[in-house]
């Protein structure tokens, strides 16, 4: 994997159009990893690409499948905020109107190979 951004701040991603395709959860290891397919977006991207969101030292994990909107599987936005304590409470919701909510204390972005 390559990685693309780690340690990721308030504001500095931007998943919107991202299809997600699958949630690893490893409770040992306190990981989430987010398979996501990242949009064409020149001049960053020149083709879709495939990545991982991976969250590490996950204090809590959070979804819905309630689907309000609709069916879906693409990113709708995203929300990083940092708590007092240090903590990263990122908060996804997909273009269903489902949210994914995690809280941990690292944030990276990593290309996986096509």
């Amino acid at each position: 994997m390559k990685l693309i951004r780690q340690n990721i701040q308030i504001s500095e991603i931007d998943l919107h159009d991202a299809l997600l395709q699958d949630i690893a959860v490893s409770y040992q290891e306190k990981r989430i990893v987010i398979s996501l397919i990242l949009p064409l977006f020149p001049p960053i991207r020149n083709a879709e690409q495939a990545a991982a969101l991976i969250m590490e030292n996950t204090s809590h994990f959070d979804i819905s499948f309630e689907e309000p909107w609709g069916q879906g599987t693409y990113i709708f936005s995203e929300e990083i905020r940092k708590s007092p304590n240090g903590q990263l409470h990122l908060t996804i919701t997909l273009n269903s109107g489902d949210t994914i909510k995690m809280i941990g204390t690292k944030i990276s972005l990593e290309n996986l190979p096509q």
